[in-house]
């Protein structure tokens, strides 16, 4: 009886540690899954398809855009308002008739084409002019209101060019008119268009209108 009693507790003291030891094993297979949820949540901004991910490619995207911005602001600054080729008369020599046109130019009275239009214009070194617009100045605008640069060079022997462009500088209101009869002016003067409000007539002895773009 006491050989049956001993065989019995041997047999329960196992059943009771193969208990222990599955529910130690229990708990320690379902804390995996916790362990690999919180595993998956920090590496989510790691991800390679996670669209909020910092990533160069999106710095580069923006500064693509900035770039194309810039493009397009410098291409409104320089655009072409008139290109006018002259052609130098015979026996005259090229130099002489670059700088007559280049004087008149620098000369021209744009104030009396805009009589209301306050500006500045001032001679460049290459011979060309630059005609501001100007308007009073406050805390948010300055006192440039955009305006024309007229360049006047000669890339031939027997051919002047006079180029002018828009210079969109602090220009909020489109000049479109402005600078269209300012051009006018220009090529009618050249053209030998008698205009009174004009006092000196352009070097049409020395050079005669070739082509207009405007």
């Amino acid at each position: 009886l006491l050989v049956a009693l001993l065989v019995v507790a041997v047999c329960l003291g196992r059943t009771s540690a193969l208990f222990a030891v599955g529910s130690f094993t229990g708990v320690t297979k379902t804390a995996h899954p916790t362990w690999n949820t919180l595993v998956s949540h920090s590496n989510k901004n790691h991800h390679p398809n996670n669209p909020y991910r910092f990533s160069p490619s999106n710095l580069s995207s923006d500064n693509n855009n900035n770039d194309n911005s810039v493009q397009r602001e410098e291409e409104h600054k320089e655009e072409t308002l008139l290109r006018m080729r002259l052609l130098v008369q015979d026996r005259v020599d090229v130099d002489q008739a670059l700088a007559a046109v280049q004087s008149y130019t620098q000369s021209f009275p744009f104030a009396i084409i805009l009589p209301v239009q306050p500006m500045q214009y001032l001679p460049t070194l290459q011979g060309g002019v630059d005609v501001l617009f100007l308007r009073k100045k406050t805390p948010e605008k300055g006192s440039v209101d955009g305006g024309l640069h007229i360049e006047i060079f000669s890339n031939r022997h027997d051919e002047i060019e006079i180029f002018v462009t828009r210079n969109a500088q602090g220009q909020v209101v489109s000049k479109v008119f402005s600078e269209k009869l300012i051009v006018q002016a220009l090529v009618k003067a050249f053209s030998n268009d008698f205009d009174e409000r004009i006092p000196a007539a352009a070097p049409t002895n020395l050079v005669t209108v070739k082509s207009v773009f405007h």
